[in-house]
């Protein structure tokens, strides 16, 4: 009889041990699970401000190829890479 006591406790204590590492392994997946999903957060994010910041250059650099494209002065171009520079400053500070 005491020898089915142990027993039984033997396999009670390990029930339970189951179920806590069932119960915390659970919890870990959820802590993983929002870590996941704010670090993807921050990630699309970022790609928004690349892709702006990427279409902001690339408008930058048309609008300069274009006037250099069209004939001009050589005073003149001066005066055009000094806006353009002029504007990057003022758009970066933005």
């Amino acid at each position: 009889m005491a020898f089915l006591l142990v027993v039984a406790t033997i396999s009670l204590c390990a029930g339970l041990a189951g179920l806590r590492l069932s119960l915390r392994a659970r919890q870990e997946s959820v802590r993983l699970r929002a870590l996941n999903n704010a670090l993807e957060s921050r990630v699309a994010e970022r790609t928004a401000e690349l892709r702006r910041a990427l279409d902001q250059a690339s408008a930058r650099a048309a609008g300069f190829a274009a006037r250099l494209a069209k004939p001009m002065h050589i005073g003149r171009m001066g005066q055009v890479l000094a806006d353009t520079v002029a504007a990057a400053r003022a758009a970066s500070a933005a």
